[in-house]
């Protein structure tokens, strides 16, 4: 989170590979959007959880989610090219 308040960062990807309640990542996305230095970062998700429950990325305030890593990426790529788009 020190990181994310001294840098430019556009979007964090995570993954979510342990068994974390639904409360806890949501806490903890809303924690990381607070420290953040840009008041547009985008949160992308995947990982494990999510291939078992490819909406949870929206109960937990992510803004995408991606179950493949190889379309990851290009997710990711266009959550920040929305954000140029709308500013």
């Amino acid at each position: 989170i020190v990181y994310l308040g001294g840098q430019d960062v556009d979007v964090l990807g995570l993954s979510l590979s342990g068994v974390t309640s639904e409360k806890a990542l949501k806490k903890q996305i809303s924690h990381l959007r607070e420290g953040a230095r840009n008041p547009n970062l985008r949160i992308i998700v995947g990982g494990p959880q999510l291939v078992d429950d490819p909406e949870l990325f929206t109960r937990i305030g992510a803004d995408d989610g991606s179950t493949n890593a190889r379309t990851a990426p290009s997710r990711a790529a266009s959550l920040v090219a929305a954000t140029i788009r709308h500013s």
